[in-house]
């Protein structure tokens, strides 16, 4: 199976690159990005195509089966509207593009609480999973993990707070809200390509 990785340079992207290299199932693992991997092609069934340009990195790309954990913040975007180019309106152009290539299989990270309504990042998500669903995978698995428990090296005061606070409440904690690590969001994502159940499957925080 040849697998095509959107958001490899992320920290679940780059957990879901690591887990999947050691995969027999793969035979093929394409991670486009726009600056290359610090891992570069290091590993013979790992290329890594790159362009500022994503959906150019992506145009060429013929592969059975994709996971998208491509994202950014508020922060990074710079703006409401940038986030959702990015956030949004990318994730969705990107998976029409490997579609149309032969794209079979499609798993994307979304959030918890993805819903339509007044939050703008939860609504976001909530638009880009309708999307999705619109496309016609054949088979469609959205992960919608609660915080991540990883502290990056570009995290906001406030995140590292609550990676901190929810490290420290974990035992009280509902599991649906416990923060999640980012092996476990792949190990979720890496299953359902390895095993793909036709149509669309939602998996929520408290399953990871």
């Amino acid at each position: 199976m040849k697998l095509a990785i959107l958001g490899a340079t992320g920290v679940v992207g780059y957990s879901v690159l690591q887990s999947a290299l050691q995969k027999d199932k793969f035979s093929a693992i394409v991670a486009p990005s726009r600056l290359p991997l610090s891992c570069g092609d290091s590993d013979q069934k790992l290329k890594n195509p790159t362009h500022m340009d994503l959906r150019l990195a992506c145009d060429s790309i013929q592969v059975d089966a994709a996971i998208c954990a491509l994202g950014t913040t508020l922060k990074q975007a710079g703006s409401k509207e940038k986030f959702q180019e990015i956030d949004k309106d990318l994730v969705i152009q990107l998976a029409y593009i490997l579609k149309n290539s032969g794209c079979k299989h499609f798993a994307y990270v979304s959030s918890l609480g993805a819903t339509p309504g007044r939050n703008f990042y939860l609504n976001s998500k909530y638009e880009t999973e309708q999307a999705l669903k619109a496309i016609g995978f054949e088979s469609l698995t959205i992960v919608r993990p609660s915080l991540i428990n990883h502290i990056r090296s570009t995290s906001r005061p406030a995140e590292k707070i609550g990676v901190y606070a929810a490290r420290f409440l974990a035992p009280i904690i509902p599991r649906k809200y416990k923060a999640v690590k980012p092996e476990q969001i792949a190990l979720s994502l890496i299953q359902s390509i390895e095993n793909p159940k036709d149509g669309i499957h939602i998996v929520e925080s408290n399953k990871l």
